[in-house]
């Protein structure tokens, strides 16, 4: 037991007599093998009261408490939880209604619509919104499934240079005329990762960099330093401001709210990348462009 325990517990029962108590309790700690203390209620109630109110009979129960350190931390640990939800589910709440009102919007207006010009716009402008609700559904179900352990990983020896190639093919039809996409020279390594998982943080951060660069040079490709690949995708876009940089890789975390986006593509990027052993950053300054970075370890840990 804690010393500063004793008192109360030898002298609880002598409390309740000497006193004339009905009943008292008090909590005492006993330490366990491990040399932490389990906190513990021991209580006493009066039976077989004489006249004078001078109890000869005194029961006592042990119950077994949490400890309140603890309590307290649990308590705090499922308002933060509680409060995270809430406004998780207020921001998907705001995402979701974004493209679903385009989409609803435009459709009306294509029922009525009669220039064919104007149709082909509308038509445009909701397969555009389908592909944003689309995105967001599929990022916040891969989160979730990161978040719970259920996602599926698939590890093997891959060639990262074609992989590059394949996100070039995949990137080179969304380029404005005005950008060009360069795929710099990369040496050629083995890297033991998941391809797919690959691909998706490479496409992520390359359709982040076209969205904001509307003109310049957008450059990708990775590097081997020492037992780990860099990867690195640099823009002349936008560039990120001073006070969004510390929070561009949390949920909903967008550089510029009036400019289409999930605002989770960075963070599903930053959970994977950390599950896959590696770390993820940036380098950033406004009007002139942003320099993400994230590594991978040659051989999985």
């Amino acid at each position: 037991r804690k010393p500063e325990d004793s008192l109360d517990f030898f002298y609880l029962f002598n409390k309740i007599r000497d006193e004339k108590l009905s009943s008292h309790n008090v909590t005492f700690h006993l330490k366990n093998q491990d040399g932490t203390y389990k906190m513990y209620e021991i209580s006493g109630k009066s039976m077989d009261i004489d006249e004078s109110g001078t109890p000869h009979v005194i029961i006592g129960s042990i119950i077994e408490k949490e400890n309140d350190e603890l309590a307290i931390a649990n308590h705090q640990k499922s308002k933060d939880l509680s409060l995270l939800k809430s406004t998780f589910l207020a921001n998907m709440t705001h995402e979701i209604r974004t493209p679903l009102n385009a989409i609803v919007g435009f459709s009306d207006m294509l029922g009525l619509e009669d220039d064919p010009e104007m149709r082909e716009q509308y038509i445009s402008m909701i397969k555009e919104n389908n592909t944003a609700l689309l995105e967001l559904i599929n990022d916040t179900l891969e989160m979730s499934r990161i978040e719970s352990n259920t996602i599926n990983w698939s590890y093997e020896d891959v060639n990262p240079l074609a992989i590059m190639h394949d996100v070039y093919e995949y990137a080179s039809p969304r380029i404005s005329e005005n950008v060009r996409l360069i795929l710099d020279d990369s040496p050629n390594v083995s890297l033991h990762t998941d391809k797919h998982k690959l691909m998706l943080i490479l496409k992520k951060l390359l359709s982040n960099a076209l969205r904001y660069t509307e003109k310049g040079e957008i450059h990708f490709g990775y590097r081997e330093k020492e037992d780990f690949v860099e990867f690195y995708v640099k823009d002349s876009g936008i560039g990120i401001p001073a006070e969004r940089v510390a929070t561009i890789f949390r949920r909903f975390g967008k550089v510029n709210d009036f400019v289409q986006g999930t605002g989770l593509g960075l963070t599903l990027c930053r959970m994977l990348v950390e599950k896959m052993g590696g770390r993820i950053w940036l380098r950033s300054q406004e009007g002139q462009g942003s320099r993400f970075y994230f590594t991978l370890p040659l051989i999985r840990q």
